[in-house]
């Protein structure tokens, strides 16, 4: 089993640059996993729009942080695309904890997040010294292989090549099967598992009536 948290210290989580980070609404917060061209985008817009809940794209943050000068993590993140360098797992942790400080959500459902044990041992660090945030566990979209390879040869991306698309899903399986068994060794929520090789909806129907019994606040209003 993955020791991710063997003999790692916690450290105390500062979140805002210059202060120290404020969720003031309790926060519950599910990971979204699922292979390239599982759906997880199109199933997380459907949770937001019909939920009580709010979908966080990692991707898209970190390019809304880059493109913002006023963005706390703006000039961190412009220096490390100009070198060539990845996103440290802390900074991107402390990015996503910051986005959710902001929102008035109860309720959140992080997409393309975590992308290795790294990420995924800091992301635990740090949301254990959160006062106000809650790790319920992740979601998992179910798809075969070839019907990803499928869907993604229908994009017609230029750079989704069949040599690059094994590589990508072989990529998934690897960091995935890591991340849920970290988190079942390590008792960090619960596992969803939900079949996405059927049309969004259908998907969502599941993803619906699953949730809403261990999450019931995802049927509360907004408002609330």
């Amino acid at each position: 089993a993955p020791e991710l948290f063997k003999g790692v210290p916690l450290a105390k989580h500062t979140g805002l640059r210059g202060g120290t980070l404020d969720i003031k609404v309790y926060s519950r917060i599910v990971f979204v996993l699922g292979g390239p061209g599982s759906g997880k985008g199109t199933l997380c817009s459907l949770i937001e729009e019909n939920l009580n809940a709010h979908h966080i794209s990692v991707p898209e943050l970190v390019d809304a942080a880059k493109a913002e000068e006023a963005h706390p993590y703006f000039r961190e993140l412009q220096e490390l695309h100009a070198s060539g360098q990845p996103i440290p797992a802390q900074t991107l942790v402390d990015l996503i904890l910051h986005e959710i400080s902001l929102t008035d959500g109860r309720n959140f459902f992080l997409d393309d997040f975590p992308q290795n044990e790294e990420q995924l041992r800091v992301w635990f660090e740090e949301v254990r010294v959160q006062e106000n945030c809650q790790m319920e566990g992740a979601l998992v979209l179910d798809c075969p292989d070839e019907v990803l390879e499928q869907r993604l040869l229908a994009r017609g991306e230029v750079h989704d090549s069949k040599e690059n698309i094994a590589n990508r899903i072989d990529s998934y399986h690897k960091v995935s099967n890591a991340i849920v068994a970290a988190m079942e060794v390590h008792g960090e929520g619960r596992i969803w598992n939900v079949d996405s090789n059927r049309d969004p909806n259908s998907s969502f129907a599941d993803v619906q009536d699953v949730l809403v019994v261990h999450l019931p606040e995802l049927s509360e209003s907004r408002n609330l």
